[in-house]
């Protein structure tokens, strides 16, 4: 019920926004970790990506249920603002623009919505917000075929770190302890075990003398994936010119002179 549910709202964001691919799937969560299932593709001219698994993190879709916010590059095999895990699933698509946009089920990201071209061209603003729309009424679809019947191998995956008090208390003692090590080797075994575990990144500590306003670091998440001014505008519902403040003002914050560097900076502090 619910793959047909996502095959009919990626038929509608193909109709609306005329993107020759849409394709989508859930989240789910395995002996390996939460990830995502690519099961749904429309446009599509090979098998390539049919059945493909995400990782959280990885690639665009990846980065997409990290982050909780939508994902747009504009130049895909170029683009260093995410992984390139699957370039070789991507690739026989020939597709060049690329978003992610998350479907939102109970609080938690319960799948992914993709859209591509494959011109030389960009994704525009209007394709994008179409896109949302369609993810907030996915989500709101099964949420109410949820809250009546819980389909087996189709759900929002449920972080480890919140289904019991002994887990979570486990997975702060390992976090504890990744951060008492000097082991830069074991530091990332570790590290890796606990966002398996948790979906939690404990190696990463806020610095206490960067403050970043929650606007600020809105803008910061979505220039991380490559978002122009204009498209982080909209999807925050703020002028092109407020975002360009935002971005100033972390920039002045983090003493660096580009929004890449507030990028990098940010992360490495912690902050994203």
């Amino acid at each position: 019920m619910i793959e047909n549910l996502l095959r009919q709202r990626l038929d509608v964001l193909s109709k609306t926004t005329g993107l020759p691919v849409v394709f989508g799937g859930a989240t789910r969560r395995g002996k390996a970790g939460e990830h995502l299932l690519i099961t749904q593709l429309l446009g599509n001219r090979t098998r390539s990506l049919h059945g493909v698994s995400v990782s959280v993190g990885r690639g665009l879709g990846g980065t997409a249920i990290m982050r909780g916010v939508p994902c747009l590059v504009n130049d895909y095999t170029s683009s260093r603002a995410i992984t390139h895990d699957y370039d070789r699933h991507v690739a026989p698509e020939r597709l060049t623009s690329v978003f992610a946009v998350p479907i939102r089920v109970h609080g938690t990201v319960g799948g992914v919505v993709y859209g591509a071209v494959r011109a030389d061209m960009s994704i525009g603003d209007v394709a994008l917000r179409h896109a949302n729309v369609v993810a907030s009424k996915l989500g709101k679809d099964i949420e109410g075929l949820l809250g009546r019947d819980r389909p087996v191998g189709w759900r929002p995956a449920e972080v480890a770190a919140d289904s019991t008090p002994k887990l979570r208390a486990a997975l702060d003692e390992l976090t504890m302890i990744i951060r008492s090590t000097d082991d830069p080797v074991l530091r990332a075994r570790l590290e890796r075990v606990c966002r398996q575990l948790g979906d939690r990144d404990p190696g990463r500590t806020a610095s206490s003398s960067i403050r970043l306003a929650p606007r600020e670091l809105d803008a910061l998440r979505l220039a991380a994936v490559g978002a122009s001014n204009a498209e982080i505008a909209h999807e925050l519902g703020l002028s092109p010119q407020t975002i360009k403040a935002y971005l100033r003002a972390a920039m002045r914050k983090l003493n660096v002179h580009n929004r890449t560097a507030a990028v990098h900076t940010a992360r490495e502090s912690g902050l994203l």
